[in-house]
């Protein structure tokens, strides 16, 4: 029986509906407008971006009419879950020498690369914290967009604060967790953990620990606290970036770049790797783990 919702529940939902976006080095991570259900659908559906260990069968069939419910105000209200088109900033594409089928990716500002969701709810129980799911464009492998997207996460959940920037999008979501699930069998997922130095969290996914709609194959679940991603992203070295662009800050001050106002690749208000993302449980639960991301080998 599901449980009654709480005061807790309604305050994750006011972070889900607030406008999101924010940017990184190379990418630019913001709200999916409703009018880019094409570009949205060409990701999920591509089957080789979903061809890892503990996929849901059946994603390359979600229709645009589905697609358009799961990005409804209601849908994410009643969820808490929060839907970012991962682009990469305009020209990169030239300059990495992305072989793109470049106009059905194309949104303003740039390619569509990948997608994230966060899915904001109790993990593993009591605790108020995000599930980080993500896709990543097969066409866009090897240039660890992968690491570059997991930093910003981690970053915008936990260390992040949920207050208005200038541009009406929210600073981060200041939660006390960060959460990820993956099939034991997914090694460059597996690597990907191991390459932001928190392999020590892994642990066995259970019915009491993880999500809690499991996944079809074993699996393995990490929870991410502040203090603990505080030290881990002291050691990271970003080495696909430029020099003097390699570290991360050790004062645990977030690597996020505020969407200038009237971005055209903004979100809300003001603004006009391989494979990721594990069982994508889209409709029936709204749940995402991770998959395979071939960019971070």
């Amino acid at each position: 029986m599901p449980r009654e919702r709480t005061p807790e529940d309604d305050e994750l939902a006011r972070l889900a509906l607030h406008p999101h976006g924010f940017s990184t080095g190379r990418l630019i991570l913001r709200d999916i407008l409703d009018h880019e259900i094409p570009q949205f659908k060409r990701i999920l559906t591509t089957r080789e971006n979903h061809s890892y260990a503990g996929a849901e069968p059946g994603l390359d069939n979600i229709s645009s009419k589905d697609l358009q419910t799961f990005l409804s105000k209601d849908h994410r209200e009643k969820e808490r879950i929060i839907n970012l088109f991962i682009i990469l900033k305009a020209e990169l594409d030239v300059k990495l020498k992305l072989k793109f089928d470049r106009v059905p990716h194309m949104v303003n500002g740039g390619h569509v690369i990948g997608y994230i969701s966060l899915t904001l709810d109790y993990c593993p129980i009591h605790d108020s914290g995000a599930y980080i799911g993500i896709i990543i464009d097969h066409q866009a492998r090897k240039h660890h967009f992968s690491q570059e997207v997991l930093i910003a996460a981690l970053d915008y959940i936990l260390l992040g604060r949920p207050t208005k920037q200038r541009n009406g999008n929210l600073g981060g979501l200041g939660l006390s967790k960060a959460c990820m699930e993956t099939a034991v069998e997914n090694g460059p997922f597996r690597g990907l953990i191991e390459s932001l130095n928190l392999t020590y969290l892994e642990r066995e996914g259970t019915p009491d620990h993880g999500q809690p709609h499991r996944m079809p194959v074993p699996c393995v679940t990490y929870t991410v606290n502040k203090d603990q991603w505080v030290q881990a992203r002291k050691n990271i070295i970003m080495d696909w970036m430029p020099a003097g662009q390699q570290t991360l800050s050790r004062d645990g001050s977030p690597n996020l770049i505020e969407l200038a106002r009237g971005h055209t690749s903004g979100s809300g208000h003001t603004s006009g790797s391989g494979h990721g993302a594990s069982t994508v449980h889209l409709f029936s639960h709204q749940r995402y783990g991770w998959g395979a991301c071939g960019d971070c080998q």
